[in-house]
């Protein structure tokens, strides 16, 4: 569902008694956004705050209210803080006066599978490849981003952020949500002026066949416009998913067929650093005035 709220927040995701309710991104309308799994429109388990002048907290939330663990990026420095959960998102302070060590890097390197681009082929000896017109290395590395929302269900929220970077989406979302094809999330990504998609499964799941996305008119919501696939695309399975987690800058080296390798499948690596999130000197984010990224009106739920 998108619905714009009395108070004209953009609201993506299940709604239920017209408050955000499972799964959703909330992008509200003095600016900030909210992303993660909503109860009765509050957050309420995983989830992600974007503030107005761009710092971020991404943490666990019980009712709006951050607690534990968490990861701060703010003055340009990503850090981990703790939360009490006293404070609730409105009462957060988005720019602490933290003093971090300074991030360290770390290599990585996974396996990715490319998506096929319409209907396989028949090759001479009967056997069905895919075809990929724009599977192609990236190299040297270019900097990653997360789409925002995390779906890429709609035009990307962080369009200008992604343009020109590899964009993360996640697969899915999982039934009872509307599916949302892979098509549509390249859609969103490359209209961003992405220079690769990476298509990530957070869940346990297996692939029945050949990942695809199919090139020609998107449905009515997405665009009138014929969709063509220009840019590199892949599909991460959940083991290898964690891995990208705090990724910085990567590269793909596309992996010749070979006879030890599934026939038509195209495989690939992806490589590069990962940021190793640095441990800010204060313990939580604080501040009793309202965060960038509180809400229209005064504290309470969000309205779908």
């Amino acid at each position: 569902v998108r619905k714009v709220d009395k108070h004209g927040n953009l609201v993506v995701g299940w709604i239920k008694e017209d408050h955000p309710h499972g799964l959703c991104s909330v992008k509200l309308s003095r600016g900030g956004e909210y992303h993660g799994t909503f109860e009765q429109g509050k957050l309420h388990g995983d989830g992600l705050v974007v503030f107005r002048n761009g710092a971020f907290l991404a943490c666990r939330f019980h009712h709006d209210h951050p607690t534990g663990k968490g990861v701060l990026f703010a003055q340009h420095e990503m850090m981990k803080v703790e939360l009490d959960g006293r404070r609730s998102i409105q009462q957060l302070n988005p720019s602490p006066q933290l003093r971090p060590e300074p991030t360290s890097r770390r290599s990585f390197r996974c396996n990715c599978l490319a998506l096929s681009v319409n209907s396989s082929t028949q090759a001479a000896d009967g056997r069905w490849t895919g075809n990929y017109p724009g599977w192609r290395d990236i190299s040297p590395a270019v900097r990653v981003v997360k789409a925002r929302p995390p779906h890429a269900d709609v035009p990307l929220w962080n369009a200008e952020e992604a343009a020109g970077k590899i964009v993360i989406i996640r697969r899915g979302p999982s039934y009872p949500a509307a599916s949302v094809s892979f098509a549509v999330k390249v859609h969103h990504a490359q209209a961003a002026g992405a220079a690769g998609v990476i298509i990530v499964d957070e869940e346990e799941s297996s692939l029945p066949g050949l990942p695809r996305l199919d090139e020609g008119r998107l449905p009515a919501e997405h665009g009138s416009e014929g969709f063509t696939c220009s840019i590199p695309c892949c599909f991460v399975l959940q083991e290898d998913a964690k891995k990208l987690e705090g990724a910085a800058r990567l590269r793909l080296k596309c992996i010749p067929p070979s006879e030890k390798l599934p026939f038509g499948w195209r495989f690939g690596v992806l490589s590069g650093e990962v940021e190793e999130v640095s441990q800010g000197s204060a313990a939580e984010p604080g501040g009793a005035r309202e965060s960038d990224g509180g809400r229209q009106e005064e504290e309470g739920e969000i309205e779908g």
